[in-house]
């Protein structure tokens, strides 16, 4: 994400208020490949949980004046926008074009006692506090206020390294979970006045176009071909469970393997493999603006003949978006001696008033 620059109002005659225009990003990337392996046999039962949950809330409720010019102004209060994009991807497995082999005799065991837990996971929060009260009196000046324009961001990137076993065993039950939370929350009250005493200056007001965002995918690459346990598996859980580091060719025909040591991870209680993303921007910029433009002299308007006079303010234009992925890489093959149990969780909400601002 890029963050925008302060805009340039030039040299003319007038009142230019930029009050707004507040950026708060945050984006992360979990990347889990720790049970990219072959084949995992899990001895008991196997859950499987993708979830995402985005909310965008706006609170924007305005009272704008405008008034002393003889053109019409402009005025903006609304046009808020509140987008929520998820994507749940499933992807073939990492060794969907890679040759097989026989496990062979030689198998290395690693061993661990009690259960395991692979667990990544980030937040991110960015909290903006930009409440401004401001009053622009002027007449043969350019008067600019930049009160806005405030800027956080979060990123994170977090790679799980390296594939190091062929084979993982767990004796109790798998609970995997990949869930991203994304929040925003703006509050955006603005009371604003702008007038003009003897003058005609061109005005417009902006207190809306606010944009909220998230977006959240979680990728998964294998891990969808689940089979019930077979009984020469059982007896290779066995061997193992005994301390067994070469097994008998035909029932290491049953395991994929890679030409060499057969590497394996053996745990004898759970396994829990959670991949976690909280990211929340937290906005207040209620902001209060009273303009006056008096008229200018005659000889500061002979040397600006072509230029409008000009009153301007913009409180609104704040951004805040949240961007999250989590790619997950699972075993090619899953044995399951008890029951399976996935499932995906969504949940949107977009909370934007309608109708609440006071423009005269």
């Amino acid at each position: 994400a890029e963050f925008d620059d302060v805009p340039d109002t030039g040299q003319g005659i007038g009142q230019w208020a930029s009050m707004g225009s507040n950026e708060s990003i945050n984006a992360a990337l979990i990347a889990d490949i720790g049970e990219g392996v072959r084949t995992m046999m899990v001895m008991e039962d196997y859950y499987k949980t993708d979830a995402i949950f985005q909310t965008n809330t706006i609170v924007d409720e305005d009272e704008v004046h405008v008034s002393g010019g003889e053109g019409e102004p402009s005025v903006t209060s609304g046009d808020n926008v509140a987008t929520n994009i998820a994507d749940f991807v499933q992807y073939a497995s990492i060794y969907a074009d890679l040759p097989t082999f026989s496990a062979g005799p030689n198998w290395i065991v690693d061993k661990v006692e009690g259960d395991y837990y692979s667990v990544h996971a980030v937040t991110q929060t960015n909290y903006l506090s930009d409440n401004d009260v401001a009053t622009q009196v002027s007449a043969n000046s350019h008067y600019n206020i930049v009160a806005g324009h405030n800027q956080l961001g979060n990123v994170a990137l977090i790679v799980d390294g390296e594939i190091q076993y062929d084979l993982i065993i767990i004796q109790g039950s798998y609970h995997g979970m990949n869930v991203i939370f994304q929040n925003n929350i703006l509050l955006n009250n603005d009371n604003i006045v702008v007038s003009a005493d003897g003058a005609d200056p061109s005005q417009s007001v902006n207190s809306g176009n606010n944009s909220l965002s998230n977006e959240g995918a979680i990728e998964n690459y294998g891990g969808y071909d689940l089979r019930e346990m077979i009984p020469g598996l059982a007896v290779i859980n066995d061997l193992l469970a005994a301390g067994a580091t070469s097994i008998d060719p035909d029932l290491g025909s049953l395991i994929a393997g890679h030409g060499g040591p057969l590497r394996v991870l053996y745990v004898t209680g759970d396994y829990y493999d959670i991949n976690a993303v909280w990211q929340t921007n937290i906005t207040s910029d209620v902001n209060v603006m009273y303009q006056l433009q008096n008229e200018p002299s005659a000889d500061l308007l002979a040397l600006h003949p072509d230029e409008d006079l000009t009153q301007s303010v913009n409180t609104g234009d704040n951004q805040q978006s949240n961007d999250a992925a989590i790619v997950d890489v699972n075993p090619d093959v899953t044995y399951v001696g008890g029951e399976v149990y996935t499932d995906s969780i969504l949940v949107q909400a977009e909370l934007v008033p309608a109708n609440q601002d006071d423009a005269v």
